[in-house]
């Protein structure tokens, strides 16, 4: 029996084949529907895909950031089924992925913290008063680019402390000059950042990417900055009367990086911590081998 299974985020996909016991994974660029259209995904999956060119696939599982949309579904399935004319495909949102990988088949709130978030309680068998994220624009808030937003809305409006607010010019910097080496002053490194944001096309992984920079430079400043981007998507958990009751899980990168800040936050609402996942893949495979 052979089997595909995938976690698609905005910034990366996990994939994985297990055929006889055995298990080959790889990842591959960010497959997010929402943020693709059509022609995109199915390039994106084409290009994801090529590693296992040629093997015949009997089930596919597919979870993804943007696939509670029924086009997406139907456009996965489609996708899969000229591939593979595997017997069955099941395409469903990442949260699910999470709520399998984090509760097994007890109850618990899921939460994704990566590029994007969401959140939804899980009974055990099936996903109920999900709350995808609105997209980076809109909310996702707690995220990597609603951290990045937040960074960089202090960055322009100069509320940075003065050691960091230089540290951060020359981070930047270094990323803005690319290979031509000639490091921007202020105002370059201002129009840089418009760019990147409302021109360039994945602005919410370069938001998303700056945290990288607070991973890297601790600072009490920094530290706030990401507790209160936290705190914001756990206040959203108040919609779920579950919440006071049962674990609250986490899958994502800004939920692991950020493990400190995110206990913090937590305490402070006496909100019951579950696990804490970088990727669900490794509990996923567990699942299904």
């Amino acid at each position: 029996m052979s089997m595909l299974l995938a976690d698609g985020g905005s910034s990366k996909t996990d994939w994985a084949l297990l055929k006889d016991g055995k298990q080959f994974r790889w990842q591959s660029a960010g497959i997010n529907p929402t943020l693709l259209g059509r022609e995109k995904l199915f390039a994106a999956l084409e290009n994801a895909l090529q590693k296992i060119s040629g093997e015949r696939i009997e089930k596919v599982f597919f979870y993804g950031a943007g696939c509670e949309n029924p086009d997406a579904q139907k456009w996965l399935k489609a996708f899969f089924k000229t591939q593979f004319a595997s017997q069955r495909i099941e395409v469903a949102n990442d949260l699910l992925a999470a709520a399998k990988a984090c509760c097994g088949e007890g109850p618990g709130i899921v939460c994704i913290l990566g590029t994007g978030s969401s959140s939804a309680f899980y009974d055990g068998q099936s996903l109920r008063d999900a709350l995808p994220g609105p997209g980076y624009i809109l909310g996702d808030e707690g995220s990597g680019t609603y951290i990045g937003k937040r960074l960089l809305r202090n960055f322009l409006y100069g509320h940075f402390p003065p050691e960091l607010e230089q540290a951060f010019a020359l981070w930047l910097s270094a990323a803005a000059a690319g290979k031509s080496g000639k490091k921007p002053g202020r105002e370059a490194l201002r129009a840089y950042i418009l760019e990147q944001v409302y021109r360039k096309p994945g602005a919410n992984r370069f938001l998303a990417s700056l945290t990288r920079f607070i991973s890297a430079h601790p600072h009490p400043f920094l530290s706030r900055l990401v507790q209160r981007s936290l705190d914001d998507f756990l206040h959203l958990l108040q919609r779920y009367p579950q919440s006071t009751e049962l674990p609250v899980h986490f899958v994502g990168s800004i939920a692991w990086h950020f493990q400190k800040e995110l206990l913090e936050a937590m305490k402070r609402r006496q909100l019951q911590p579950g696990l804490i996942l970088q990727s669900p893949m490794e509990k996923l495979i567990g699942n299904y081998m």
